[in-house]
């Protein structure tokens, strides 16, 4: 048989093998029970058939089939055939019930499949005064019903945890693509911009002093190197998620400065405190001194970029179990200058260490960055 003829044939494997086990089941439960049972003749075969075509949509009507599949077995018991595994019909379409309806609609459902056996069942038992039959029935329904939507629940309970699984990690790679997209933005605006500056003041020295020149030329050519260089470090600190978070290894803001100097942006830089001691391992250490970098390698792009030619001051203060960073330059302020996708980069980063970053207007009218970084775990 081919793959396509078994493709076809799978959905019919359950409801033609149910419908061997339900006429089997009650020929030979019908030999047993006493007191005897109506024999299973052409009416009884015909539930049985409705039954398993009921179950055979179950997977496209689950209410419709369950409800089929009570109604005929209680049509089962009041034409007192004999029980058998008649009631597997149920348990079957019941899984499936549970599925679509949730909790309340299962509690209503198997409550009504219980009344609908309960009626069906009361008048043989009655007429015949078997009350003591009624525990052990009454056990084995519950039991049918019971397991399938127990089961059900089970399945749900597992989907639900899948789907949640499957969020965490939408919103995971969805973390990663910001931040890719922030870390790909940041290096290469920034050096793009220094070596945009440093090719324009070649040219405009090129005649007058060629040395000088020279030295933009040849600062173009290592800002480039650093760019692919910090590129490859980006993508691999986002690839394997490890780095280091020692100061001293940590990306130069100096050299920051003396690229902005070169390109003619007058920079001051001072820190003042004691830098804290992060205890190996601390979370998320590596990515604090990256956005400490980061703040101000974009603060001093956007001098170069919206304000050439202004005066900046960069200073980075280490309190206790905080970072302070601020940038400022004597420029337009922030209102002349549009507020792209580096300062919310920016504000980002901060926002993901647990830290604060505002944007306003320096006491110079230029504009000022400040940035507040938590370091939890330091020691001074």
């Amino acid at each position: 048989m081919t793959a396509s003829r078994l493709r076809w044939a799978r959905p019919a494997l359950l409801p033609v093998g149910l419908l061997v086990v339900l006429v089997a089941g009650s020929l030979a439960a019908q030999q047993r029970q006493v007191p005897p049972q109506r024999p299973l003749d052409v009416l009884g075969l015909a539930l049985l058939v409705l039954a398993v075509a009921a179950v055979a949509v179950r997977g496209h009507r689950p209410r419709a089939a369950f409800a089929v599949t009570v109604g005929i077995v209680a049509g089962y018991l009041v034409l007192d055939y004999a029980y058998g595994p008649v009631f597997l019909a149920v348990s079957v379409t019941a899984f499936a019930f549970a599925g679509a309806v949730g909790t309340r609609g299962v509690l209503a459902g198997v409550g009504g499949a219980a009344a609908a056996w309960l009626l069906a069942e009361l008048p043989s038992v009655v007429s015949t005064n078997r009350w003591e039959s009624l525990l052990p029935l009454a056990a084995g329904f519950a039991g049918w019903l019971v397991v399938p939507v127990w089961l059900s629940a089970v399945r749900a309970r597992s989907r639900a945890a899948a789907t949640a699984r499957a969020e965490t990690r939408r919103r995971e790679q969805g973390e990663q693509r910001l931040e890719l997209a922030r870390e790909v933005h940041d290096v290469v605006a920034h050096n793009l911009t220094v070596i945009g500056v440093q090719a324009g003041a070649a040219l405009t020295v090129l005649d007058r002093d060629p040395e000088h020149a020279r030295e933009c030329l040849t600062a173009v050519v290592r800002t480039n190197r650093q760019a692919l260089s910090e590129l490859r470090a980006t993508i691999d600190l986002l690839r394997t998620g490890s780095g280091t978070g020692d100061p001293e290894t940590s990306p130069d803001v100096g050299r920051l400065v003396a690229e902005a100097e070169l390109g003619g942006t007058r920079v001051g830089f001072r820190t003042t405190g004691r830098r804290p001691v992060v205890p190996p391992g601390t979370e998320r250490a590596v990515y604090r001194i990256v956005a400490v970098y980061r703040i101000v390698q974009e603060s001093l792009t956007n001098t170069m970029r919206h304000a050439p030619g202004a005066s900046a001051v960069v200073e980075i203060r280490y309190d206790a179990g905080c970072v302070r960073v601020r940038v400022s330059d004597d420029g337009p302020g922030p209102g002349a200058r549009p507020e792209g996708r580096g300062i919310l980069g920016m504000r980002e980063r901060a926002a993901a260490v647990g830290g604060t970053l505002v944007v306003g207007g320096a006491d110079s009218g230029g504009m000022r960055v400040a940035a507040d970084l938590p370091v939890p775990g330091a020691v001074s």
